[in-house]
């Protein structure tokens, strides 16, 4: 088993897909990657949107969709049964997207006239087709995430890349498809931003809420996808925080300044000693604070609280490892 340890990487962010771009990166003192930023995934269907797009001449894409559907449904004939059609391979197999405008909510088959746009027999038709799509675009994404890992391992030598989400609310399964596949496929860890408040539950314990509300975050999730993922891959998978900060309060609004002032900065050290701690305690094992305007005084003073929290907040890290 491989094990990854939170402190021995320095994100560098790079966002090239050939190998050219991926050489420059590869100087002495490079000690990891990080693909993307807020990457994340939600259901794409035809039945939450008003037109669509035809990728059917995208040779690349089609050859890989056509492909995992013969990987899924071995024959044709299983294809056609599943799907109420009769396509005479699955080199007819189309792939059509929905795009804007989407609606507020997915049509339904109960509803009067649910569209078809003329492309299917039946409103089951587009519901099952458009189901297999979906599930086909988050694996494909995934796929090519973890090729563009591997490319730069052969280019820079054997780093750890990771893949970063934003920091959504709601069920990991809902948002970290993309991730699950290309942390299976070889990518090395998940950096996941996260900006919240922390409190207390009803139970006493500390959590992260979204700001403003009692709706807790449930990093729980994250961590079972994790663990899920080191389960079934066999290796390791690190888990850090690319970004974090606590939205602050100025008067009856908020203020969102995307870190240019002291908006995301946290009011004390305590403050910022138990969003940690509930972050570490739902997996995390390391942290970048970023910051785009780090002169502003809030920020300043944020850099200190991290210099004196740092001994105990490794400890409590280190100590907190996880076994999948």
């Amino acid at each position: 088993m491989r094990r990854v340890q939170s402190g021995d990487t320095i994100k560098t962010r790079c966002f090239c897909t050939t190998k050219n771009g991926i050489a420059a990166y590869g100087r002495e003192g490079l000690r990891g990657m990080s693909f993307g930023d807020e990457i994340n995934t939600h259901r794409t269907s035809l039945l939450g949107s008003g037109m669509y797009i035809d990728f059917s001449n995208d040779t690349i894409a089609m050859r890989a969709y056509r492909d995992w559907l013969e990987r899924r449904f071995k024959t044709i004939a299983d294809l056609n049964a599943f799907l109420n059609m009769q396509l005479g391979s699955f080199e007819d197999v189309t792939w059509r997207i929905g795009v804007y405008p989407f609606v507020e909510r997915e049509r339904r088959r109960e509803e009067e006239k649910p569209p078809t746009f003329g492309l299917f027999d039946s409103f089951e038709q587009l519901e099952r087709l458009g189901g297999l799509q979906d599930q086909f675009r988050v694996w494909f994404y995934g796929h090519w995430l973890a090729q563009y890992g591997r490319m730069a391992k052969e280019i820079i030598g054997p780093v750890p890349v990771f893949v970063t989400s934003a920091g959504l609310g709601g069920p990991a399964q809902d948002y970290l498809q993309i991730h699950k596949y290309a942390l299976l496929e070889g990518l090395d860890g998940l950096s996941r931003n996260h900006y919240a408040w922390v409190g207390r539950t009803e139970e006493g314990r500390l959590a992260t809420f979204v700001p403003g509300s009692r709706m807790r975050f449930p990093l729980e999730t994250v961590t079972e996808m994790l663990d899920a993922v080191q389960r079934q891959s066999g290796w390791t998978k690190a888990y850090w925080a690319n970004e974090f900060g606590r939205p602050r309060r100025e008067e009856d609004g908020f203020v969102d300044d995307f870190g240019l002032g002291h908006q995301f900065s946290f009011p004390s050290k305590e403050d910022l000693r138990d969003f940690l701690t509930v972050l570490i305690d739902n997996g995390y094992k390391g942290f970048n604070m970023f910051k785009m305007n780090p002169s502003v005084e809030a920020a300043r003073q944020e850099v200190q609280w991290m210099a004196e929290l740092k001994e105990a907040i490794l400890r409590k890290a280190t100590a907190e490892a996880r076994t999948p």
